[in-house]
């Protein structure tokens, strides 16, 4: 407790994503690592791996954009800082680690970046707790050129839970099939924006949440409401090996790694 409390101090996160509890959430990120980090080894290594490669195969070498960079568990910090000339670390929480490493590495920067736009919609109708139409997901806008690179990092499956969560607690009466239009919408404006962000994108998210007994599988769990990754790389990540979530079960999550997300786009159209 001490730890995460401490982890806190020397976070920096905008009004808008601490008042929503995204702050909370990377304490509690780094807090379960720090138990699990065996069983996430294997799943961090590999989504290391495959940025690289994608980076690696990039033509161009002026600006890299990570966004969902958080911890800096699984991005190859170094290998891209050597290949571009400018990395830019975006994110709405930026913890020690992430600034630490944007002084170490001087063509590092941190961009606080709310990929879903939403932040202060959500909040001033939980503020107001009326019932009201929800905001529309909209593509965000990065400052500054085109990135050549860009990579969604794990980040797919997490933008909607505290918008929605938030405003499932907040308003008076809340609409539960317009919660579920507004999660689905929000992946599939992230996919969108994908698709223009910049020359080459790289994209690693979870998919799929699998509860798994003694017995074989006791719940599957949808991630990304109903939206649909293009081919790409599958794994397992080892989430919460018991009895760190169940003492009866394991939690995973299958993850896809698309390492050209245009190339994979145009492949299935």
């Amino acid at each position: 407790m001490l730890r995460d409390f401490l982890d806190s101090l020397v976070m920096s996160c905008g009004a808008a994503a601490r008042r929503l509890g995204l702050m909370s959430s990377s304490v509690l990120l780094a807090a379960r690592h720090r138990r699990c980090r065996a069983a996430w080894e294997p799943h961090l290594a590999r989504t290391r791996e495959l940025v690289a490669r994608a980076a690696a195969d990039c033509p161009g070498r002026g600006l890299a954009v990570v966004v969902g960079s958080g911890h800096l568990l699984d991005v190859p910090l170094d290998e891209l800082a050597a290949r571009f000339r400018q990395v830019v670390l975006a994110d709405v929480v930026h913890p020690w680690s992430a600034r630490r490493a944007a002084r170490r590495l001087p063509n590092v920067s941190l961009l606080e970046f709310d990929v879903t736009g939403l932040h202060p919609a959500v909040l001033r109708l939980c503020r107001d707790r009326v019932r009201a139409p929800l905001p529309a997901p909209a593509p965000p806008v990065l400052p500054g050129p085109r990135p050549d690179f860009l990579v969604s990092l794990n980040l797919l499956s997490q933008i909607t839970i505290r918008p929605v969560s938030a405003l499932r607690e907040h308003l008076a009466d809340p609409d539960e099939e317009a919660l579920k239009a507004l999660a689905r919408g929000l992946v599939e404006a992230h996919l969108a924006w994908l698709s223009v962000a910049a020359e080459r994108v790289c994209l690693v998210s979870d998919y799929l949440r699998v509860v798994r007994g003694n017995a074989g599988e006791l719940a599957r769990i949808d991630l990304l409401h109903g939206a649909a990754l293009p081919p790409g790389e599958d794994w397992e990540w080892l989430l919460a090996p018991r009895p760190e979530a169940r003492a009866d079960a394991d939690i995973l999550h299958l993850v896809r790694g698309v390492p050209n997300y245009s190339a994979a786009v145009t492949h299935i159209e």
